[in-house]
Parts: C-alpha cells; structure tokens; sequence
C-alpha cells in the first residue's frame, strides 16, 4: 500500500503485521505449554522479591503484606500466564500495529555544495520538497506521467535534495534515477542484487545525499533539465528517455524477522512474568511504568558536488528480503515553470546560495559508524562526470553561485567521531 501524507511517501505492508501476529501466537502457545507453575506457590513469592531486588525497577505497594502474595500467588492460573506472556510479547514487540511493516520516505530541500573537487559533510535538511499525485493532475500532467502514476515533485534547476528514511522494520529501498540505480550505476531491473548490492537497508541507512562514487563518497544529487546531456541517465545510456527518481521497496520477511528480532526476545521463563503476574500490588519505580499496556518537461538528476557518505553493506542473509512483496513509485521532478502549469500552485521559494547558508549559521553534519562496514561504491558511477566538469566541456556554466565554503560548524552523528578529527573549540562559558 502506497500513501502520500504530509508530503511524504509510505510504503506500508499490512500483510506483515498479520503474518507476525500469527506468528507470535503459535509461539506463545508452545512457550506456555512449557512453564509450569510450581505445586508450592509460595516459591513466587521469594522468586518475585528476587527479582525486584535484581532490577530495582519496581517495589512492592506500602500496604501489600506476605500474606496477599501468598494469596495472589495460590490463585494463579497457567490462564494468567498465558495472558503475562501475551501483554508482554504485545507491549514489546507492537506486532498488532498494521503500520509496524512501514517506511516514510521523504525529499528534503537541502544546500547544493560546491562542486569545486572538494569532498563536503552533510548540508542540513531545509523542509520537504512538496509532493502532489499525478492522478490528481490527469488533464494538465503529460501523459507519460499519468501512464507511469506516482507523484511530482518541483525542483528548481540546478537544486539539490536529500532522501531521509523512517522506519521501525528492516526494508531493502532501491533509488534510481532515469533508471539507472543510484547505489550499483547499474541499469535499473526492479529486482535485489547482493553483488554489487544495489539498495540500501533501512532503517539502517538513514538518508542518502547522492550516487555512491567510491567507498565513503557520494556525488550529490542535482536536478538538471533531460536533453542537455547532464543527467547522470544521459551519461550512461546516451538517452535522456526517463528522468525523475524511481522508488522500490522490499520488506524482510515476516518469519525471517520474527525468528531473528522477536523470537529472541521473548520471555521463557516464569520469572521474568512474575512482575506482571502480581501488577496489583506493586508500584511504579522512578523510571515510569513499565508494565502499562502501550498500545518532456521532465527534469533528471545530474552527479554536483563531492560529499562524505557511507552506504552500508547488507547485514542480513539475502534471503531475508521478501522479493514476492513489494511496492515502487514514480517521483516526476519538473521545474517551477511546470509545476505552477500542471498543478496551478506557486513552487516553494528559490534554495539558498553557499553563502546565504554560511551566513545563517546552518550546521553541516557527519554521520559516521565504525561498526558497519561501507560499500565500495560503483565501479559504473566512478567515472561519471559532474554537472560542472560537464560545463567546462560545452564551455558553459551550469551551476551558478558555484564558490568554495568552508564548513564552519559540523555536527558529528553516529557511533563515533571519524578517525584522526579534531573536535573544533566552540564558544563555551
């Protein structure tokens, strides 16, 4: 199911979230079949102050004595079990939620950074690009447009953007641009590829600036009008037939991700139930409640400036991905000229310049993880020229305000600092 809310795209399964709930049932019931209330009640009692003592998460009620545990303790059944270990399992894992299975994806307006052979960090994320529904647009959009179905999306010549992921589940996302994959330089083929790999794996890659050029490098993505020769589809194919970015999500497999993220997880042992087994007569610690239920006129994308960016291999098997479940869209780009034609409204305001963004004081940012190994980059996006090498070859300027910066302020994101930097010194009290 594919949704536009908010100017942002979701790509939800909610086959999934069934899938897993059916799941978790078959597994609740084998995991009860296995705990067994002891003939002695009374050993959860001293079980339970153990395990209050061991976490110091909860404490009794001022007014529960022995003598009501021992009461409470004699009357439970193995259907109260069952329903600790369901409450738990529901609570921890929100399997019952339809939307668990989701992924947002989002077109940020962002600085286009010189593309000047300098490599840059991470320009900030200035608001989302707006999104609208070539179907709602059937008697002004081209027809290659409604043919194709998807969203538009306008983008200032020579503007940058940003793609930011959202999701709780693991997804394989493949961006493409004129049908060429932005992560492999491959011709576009709507299926996974382990080698090269040519998606990316979400929710742990967060955002993608560009095509992968080299094992830490990106070129950014910059929109550029389809004929001129600038597009990166036009680079590799010599056709400039396509344009715009296309989207294709896989989820993992339902059973693949229970085994591995919830199985795992789920409490075995009568121990760890009793808490919720005797919730009446304990108190919330300091750290809150932990056992309340929580419910033509197209425009393609040419390679810009050069900027530092990880894509992470795949960690999973390959045969995690659910190849047989998976929705793609079209995302036209056009111009403000054909926006303002097509869907009547204004298009946002032009983007900032390198300079108005330095003299705002916008941060810039790097998001580095050592314990998640890059790939190497496209050996077919290697050699791609820029939008500005390509200029000096017509002997034209494609990209104006085009002037070096230096990044002032860079906010590190990730696990770790990259190796060898310096943290600058900051105005401090």
């Amino acid at each position: 199911m594919l949704q536009l809310n908010d100017d942002q795209l979701t790509f939800t399964f909610p086959e999934i979230a069934w899938r897993l709930c059916s799941l978790l049932e078959q597994h609740l019931q084998n995991t009860v079949s296995k705990i067994r209330l002891p003939e002695d009640r009374n050993q959860l009692v001293f079980a339970l102050d153990e395990e209050l003592d061991k976490t110091g998460e909860l404490e009794r009620s001022p007014d529960t004595s022995d003598e009501k545990l021992f009461a409470a303790a004699k009357a439970l059944t193995v259907a109260d079990v069952e329903a600790a270990l369901r409450e738990c399992a529901y609570e921890t894992t929100n399997l019952e939620d339809e939307s668990l299975a989701q992924v947002g994806v989002g077109f940020q307006r962002t600085l286009r950074i010189p593309d000047d052979g300098r490599t840059y960090p991470l320009p900030a994320g200035l608001g989302r690009f707006p999104l609208r529904s070539v179907d709602d647009f059937a008697a002004t959009a081209p027809d290659s447009w409604i043919k194709r179905g998807g969203v538009t999306m306008p983008m200032y010549q020579s503007e940058a953007l940003w793609i930011r992921f959202s999701s709780r589940y693991p997804f394989a996302v493949q961006i493409g641009s004129g049908k060429i994959n932005a992560i492999s330089g491959e011709a576009w083929t709507g299926s996974l590829q382990r080698d090269p790999q040519n998606y990316v794996v979400v929710p742990r890659q967060p955002w993608l600036d560009g095509f992968a050029v080299g094992e830490g490098l990106i070129r950014q993505f910059v929109a550029m009008p389809l004929g001129d020769g600038y597009s990166v589809e036009e680079q590799l194919t010599g056709k400039a037939d396509v344009g715009g970015l296309q989207l294709q999500v896989y989820p993992m497999s339902a059973d693949h991700y229970f085994h591995q993220k919830v199985a795992p997880s789920f409490p075995r042992f009568l121990r760890k139930l009793l808490p919720r087994l005797f919730a009446a007569h304990l108190v919330e610690a300091a750290h809150g409640a932990l056992y309340s239920r929580r419910c033509p006129p197209s425009m393609g994308l040419g390679a810009g400036g050069r900027m530092r960016q990880e894509i992470y291999r795949d960690p999973y098997p390959f045969e995690d991905w659910d190849q047989t479940r998976t929705t793609r869209c079209f995302v036209h780009l056009c111009n403000s000229l054909v926006w303002r034609e097509i869907t009547g409204t204004n298009p946002p305001h032009p983007p900032l310049t390198a300079s108005e963004y330095k003299q705002a004081g916008i941060p810039w940012f790097d998001y580095y993880r050592d314990d998640i190994k890059p790939l190497k980059g496209s050996k077919h996006l290697a050699g791609v020229k820029s939008v500005t090498q390509l200029g000096e070859e017509k002997h034209t300027q494609p990209l104006p305000e085009n002037t070096s910066i230096s990044p002032d302020l860079i906010i590190q994101y990730g696990n770790t600092r990259r190796p060898g930097e310096i943290r600058e010194l900051l105005d401090a009290p």
